[in-house]
């Protein structure tokens, strides 16, 4: 397995976003995140590790909105007997991938 580090720095030593976390300017609201990498024992699994279903197939997002809390969007298509869609909407301070400070 390869470890990819999206981590970049300023000369002053500050974070730039990676392409998980960035902040879509010349868009109000309503864009695409691409989708965060999985972190599991068998990659081919598409499991996220922690407290999640994990017999579920889970995609997580960041948001990270000018106005509101940055939140980590953990979307699971097909459940509910395959019938909808869940969602669970956290609110974080850090991106997971690149450990910039979110938000303001």
């Amino acid at each position: 397995m390869t470890l990819e580090i999206c981590v970049s720095f300023h000369l002053e030593g500050e974070f730039t976003m990676c392409m998980y976390c960035e902040r879509r300017t010349d868009v109000k609201f309503g864009w695409k995140q691409p989708k965060l990498p999985y972190h599991s024992n068998n990659i081919s699994e598409d499991r996220l590790n922690g407290n999640v279903l994990e017999n579920d197939k889970w995609d997580g997002v960041i948001h990270d909105y000018q106005t509101a809390t940055p939140e980590l969007i953990l979307i699971c298509p097909g459940y509910f007997n395959g019938e909808g869609v869940g969602t669970i909407y956290i609110p974080i301070k850090y991106c997971p991938e690149c450990g910039r400070k979110l938000g303001k």
